[in-house]
């Protein structure tokens, strides 16, 4: 079950998986990715096929990144191209609100 986390930011929209502990950050535009890269951090980053990046994809998010969340939020700020700092704000509440409660 996912469960949408609200409000994340203008521009993307996450949804978390409780039993997988998987988060899914996506691209609120309508394209569809053609592949994904994993970085060093097990963040797996999507792709359309003019290698825009559409989201990414973070695995055991609650037991990987508990204690990590200001680099995680960073990473993916730079990642995504969110420069607004309202939106950056947002970015670390939103993933502290799903490792604090049952989103």
């Amino acid at each position: 079950m996912l469960d949408i986390v609200p409000g994340f930011n203008g521009y993307y929209e996450a949804s978390y998986d409780k039993a997988g502990d998987v988060l899914y950050i996506t691209a609120k535009e309508n394209s569809f990715s053609t592949h994904t890269r994993e970085d060093v951090y097990g963040i797996i980053w999507r792709y359309n096929k003019n290698n825009k990046i559409l989201g990414a994809t973070i695995i055991d998010f609650k037991e990987a990144w508990r204690d990590k969340i200001k680099a995680l939020s960073a990473r993916l700020i730079i990642y995504l191209g969110i420069s607004v700092p309202s939106e950056v704000e947002l970015m670390e509440r939103r993933l502290q609100l799903i490792l604090t409660e049952n989103v």
